[in-house]
């Protein structure tokens, strides 16, 4: 879910573009719909949304709106696109400066604390953050990512308050799936593998995503906390949720995962 978070209750939306879609393999009208109930239903739940369309100014020019930003401990870091060779473009740093402008205009009272990574690129949606244990769990491929996530660890510690725990998750190898662009990883971002903490206690997460050291490593965090979501359930997305309190938002949900979270008194 294409989104920012922040702990003023304030979630940021981009309108889906046709331009992303390549017809007749992807539904336009049909993506477009599902975008509508989600935000209504955001709204319901209580979330002050702020959307976007590509003719607003100054809007984000992706609408991979969850990729551009990490908000931890109030503070907002943004990744630094000309740290990755084929993004050291003008028109990479002409995005990177919009999108500073962006940030600046819709969540200004965050001015004071918005930095770039200098020489650190990151994709938010390969992040979760565990601010109540104080841990940030990065999504691991291949080397190129580990050795990135060390780089944002050595940046963002002196940077935050106190100890904070940086474990990086290896990614079961071989999980593929045909895209546009040729295989890519079903769990290419760790959201579509491990959610963040809803309402304190639960963390919807699919063992089948990562190695067996990883999973150890998730328990041994999390405790009973887990909430195990099966492989059919995660690649269709049921983990890439939204929540408020006890009230989960999911883009998809099978009846099963619907129970099981039912079951924890969401």
């Amino acid at each position: 879910m294409n989104t920012v978070l922040d702990q003023k209750n304030r979630l940021a939306m981009v309108q889906p573009s046709s331009a992303y879609f390549e017809p007749p393999d992807n539904n336009f009208d049909d993506c477009l719909l599902k975008w509508s109930a989600t935000s209504k239903a955001l709204k319901d739940v209580g979330f002050d949304l702020v959307t976007f369309d590509s003719s607003e100014e100054p809007a984000p020019r992706s609408p991979y709106l969850r990729d551009k930003y990490l908000v931890i401990e109030g503070k907002v870091f943004i990744p630094d696109r000309g740290a990755v060779p084929h993004k050291q473009t003008e028109t990479a740093r002409a995005v990177l400066e919009h999108d500073l402008a962006f940030f600046e205009v819709h969540f200004s009272d965050y001015r004071n604390d918005i930095s770039v990574t200098q020489g650190i690129w990151f994709e938010t949606g390969n992040l979760i953050v565990d601010e109540e244990e104080r841990a940030v769990f990065g999504g691991v491929h291949d080397m190129q990512d580990l050795s990135s996530f060390k780089k944002l660890e050595a940046f963002l510690t002196p940077r935050l308050s106190g100890t904070w725990l940086f474990e990086p998750l290896t990614m079961t190898p071989g999980l593929l799936r045909n895209s546009a662009n040729g295989n890519s990883h079903w769990f290419y971002h760790l959201d579509l593998a491990q959610s963040e903490r809803i309402d304190g206690d639960t963390v919807m997460y699919c063992s089948d995503a990562f190695t067996y050291a990883s999973q150890r490593r998730l328990e041994r965090h999390f405790n009973g906390a887990l909430q195990p979501v099966s492989l059919a359930d995660a690649k269709r997305g049921a983990i890439n949720a939204v929540a408020k309190g006890t009230t989960v938002v999911p883009t998809y949900m099978s009846d099963q995962l619907k129970a099981d979270l039912e079951g924890r008194g969401l």
